[in-house]
């Protein structure tokens, strides 16, 4: 146990942190202390709730010791403590204290290491934002100039924009109710599921850039240009998360967008022009794939006019967002799937024993959003036979998977460990396994389910008349 000679008010926030647990004791109530070395005089100090109040010890030494008779509860403990030096130009002087060799000072430089972290903030398993407030944000308008060379590609971005704005002021009047309907893939809908996607293909059909658009609720490729001028087929995800939406829980939009010369179907998600991902939670923020990079927006906050302009309306609160190769944060899906997948199995096994934090809600968007606030993160969603795919290409691995490596991370098909960029998208409705975030977390995945790999692909094609082409075509048939 220590006690500060000085004004603990002068204490940084560090070595009030470090001193805390030495001062627990201090916060309990009334503290009796005998100065072996002073007039003998004992003296109550009522320290209140908090020990870091204004308060001086007057000692004749720094290595003056004293005998605490403290009482907790009804039970009287005798604890010796060491009595540190404290002023401004020497805040925390190094006094081995008689219960143990450790050091207030190695105490200081542990705890200044762990901040000092790049991989932690305030302790191993909390990881808070680094961001500051800034004196002015740029526009949407603003980085769209700087940051996106086509005039058609600006034009399709800001209609998107306009489109999260208003489901955003849509889902703040909505109740989560069931329509008494399904989607094309067998799932009720829910009132906000309907509401999303009326906004959006109320929307697209008003665009003068958009020729073709596909729902996840409605997954066929329609065409809704009407001049005949429109360059892009959008596909969309109007809300991911309706297990959740109803806890009150984020949610948020997928948007995949495909120049005319390649269209949706035999393209790729490489070919996609620009994607965003709108994230509906206690603020509203959009990332938008731009020309060189990934950039993060925020919605209604720069403004206090409800007339304000779109342009207005919208703030770039991130710019050219990294996502650094090493993590410490997982997000497991599928986890039914460690059952059948030894390599998957072994995968969550390492993440629990190396203490990785887990950071998982069941909402895709916000479970892959998060590797663009804390800038690490790594998302699996591996398949097996008893545990089907059920991510859709077009409409949510494709979008995300250009967001991801446009900042620096990686993304895996889970099939054969390439990037799910590169998948040619078949079929509207075409579901995938995938993982993407941290570069080297993403590698780890690919390692440590190759044998997962080879038996699902060719568990996949056994049947089929061309299966030792494929296997030869992917190097897997050894």
């Amino acid at each position: 146990m220590i006690v500060i000679d000085g004004d603990i008010s002068q204490l940084s926030a560090a070595q009030a942190s470090i001193l805390g647990c030495r001062l627990l004791l201090l916060s309990q109530g009334q503290v009796w202390a005998d100065n072996a070395r002073a007039s003998g005089t004992r003296k109550k100090q009522n320290m209140g709730t908090s020990p870091f109040r204004t308060k001086r010890y007057d000692v004749n030494s720094t290595a003056t010791y004293l005998w605490f008779s403290l009482w907790v509860g009804r039970k009287k403990k005798k604890r010796r403590c060491a009595i540190i030096h404290c002023d401004q130009s020497s805040p925390l002087l190094t006094v081995s204290s008689p219960n143990t060799m450790s050091t207030a000072k190695d105490k200081q430089d542990k705890f200044q290491q762990r901040q000092n972290s790049s991989s932690y903030a305030a302790s191993s398993t909390s990881f808070y934002t680094e961001e500051e407030k800034k004196d002015s944000y740029e526009t949407l308008n603003d980085v769209l100039l700087m940051k996106c060379k086509d005039a058609k590609v600006r034009t399709v971005i800001r209609d998107l924009m306009q489109i999260c704005a208003d489901i955003t002021e849509a889902l703040r009047s909505a109740l989560v109710t069931v329509e008494g309907s399904t989607n094309d893939f067998g799932d009720s809908q829910l009132s906000v599921d309907v509401i999303a996607d009326k906004i959006l293909w109320d929307a697209v059909k008003k665009s003068e850039v958009i020729r073709e658009g596909s729902s996840e609720e409605d997954p066929i490729v329609r065409n809704v240009d009407e001049g005949g001028e429109g360059e892009f087929t959008v596909c969309w995800d109007p809300l991911d998360g309706s297990s959740i939406v109803d806890n009150n829980w984020a949610v948020g939009t997928m948007v995949g967008v495909w120049p005319k010369k390649t269209g949706l179907i035999g393209a790729t998600g490489r070919d996609q022009v620009t994607s965003i991902v709108a994230l509906y939670g206690p603020r509203t923020t959009v990332l938008v794939a731009l020309d060189d990079g990934t950039y993060e927006f925020t919605y209604g906050c720069n403004s206090d006019s409800t007339n304000a302009s779109l342009e207005e309306d919208w703030i770039c609160t991130r710019h050219d967002i990294k996502i650094n190769p090493d993590s410490k944060v997982f997000s497991p899906a599928n986890l039914r799937a460690a059952q059948d997948l030894e390599g998957y199995r072994s995968l969550v096994d390492y993440y629990m024993e190396n203490r990785y934090t887990l950071r998982y809600t069941g909402g895709l968007v916000p479970d892959v959003y998060q590797q663009f606030t804390k800038k690490q993160g790594v998302f699996c969603n591996p398949t097996s036979d008893r545990s089907p795919a059920k991510l859709r290409l077009a409409f949510e691995a494709a979008p995300f998977g250009l967001l991801v490596e446009k900042a620096g991370g990686k993304t895996s098909d889970a099939v054969t460990g390439g990037s799910i960029l590169d998948v040619q998208i078949t079929a509207v409705d075409q579901r995938t396994a995938l993982c993407l975030g941290s570069r080297n977390e993403v590698d780890r995945f690919n390692g440590m389910s190759n044998l997962l790999f080879r038996r699902l692909v060719f568990n996949r094609f056994t049947n089929c008349g061309c299966t030792f082409c494929y296997l030869e075509m992917l190097g897997l048939s050894k």
